[in-house]
């Protein structure tokens, strides 16, 4: 058994680096943690010598379709004998170089849910860890939701569901939101509210 700790830093918050790390962590039967800092991401892992090596190889060959990584730097440390891997609370420091990712399109799995679910029926912020705003809604470094113009939208209890699986592509999606729980979008014309449920997002009102 031996003990790592990693600091990466590139395009790594934002996109679903965190819990990448988590579920390549829990396929190779790693302990530790991972969490955002003010400078890129920190992981810990404690694990069998051959799964950490795996663990490496899937660190670069599997890397989000979002995330970057510029540099990484990785030493062993003492063993702390832990029993599970988690995402823990972000640290933070005086000095941010951490890379802000920029807005991404939507990504075709969220036109389909846009199409198939009810609770992103039309809803024109629907997004996930594979795309969605990033560098309109940030406020600072580290990339999390309270660090965000969303940390005034409280998640339902559906979104809070997905947020909190890690199989799920929404896991720690900061952005995260529904027609239940999420900033509403209104079109007026004239001063005049204008409700138009299905003006998104092919297309346009019969009435613009």
């Amino acid at each position: 058994m031996i003990r790592y700790k990693y600091q990466i830093k590139g395009t790594v918050q934002g996109v679903g680096f965190r819990p990448f790390i988590y579920k390549l962590a829990t396929r190779y039967n790693l302990c530790g943690f991972v969490f955002n800092d003010s400078s890129g991401v920190t992981v810990e892992i404690e694990g069998k010598v051959l799964d950490i090596e795996l663990f490496d190889e899937a660190l670069i060959e599997e890397v989000p379709v979002l995330a970057h990584i510029d540099n990484f730097e990785k030493h062993p440390i003492d063993i702390q004998n832990s029993t599970i891997f988690e995402i823990i609370q972000t640290t933070n420091n005086t000095q941010k170089t951490t890379l802000v990712p920029s807005d991404t399109k939507i990504c075709d799995d969220c036109l389909d849910d846009i199409n198939t679910q009810d609770k992103y029926k039309n809803y024109f912020a629907t997004n996930c860890t594979n795309c969605g705003p990033r560098y309109s809604i940030i406020k600072t470094v580290p990339y999390d939701r309270v660090h965000t113009s969303m940390d005034q939208f409280v998640m339902c209890e559906s979104c809070q569901k997905e947020y909190e699986d890690p199989t799920n592509r929404r896991y720690h999606a900061q952005p995260i939101s529904c027609n239940n729980c999420g900033p509403k979008l209104e079109l007026s014309l004239d001063g005049e509210s204008i409700d138009c449920d299905d003006w998104f997002p092919s297309k346009i009102c019969t009435r613009c």
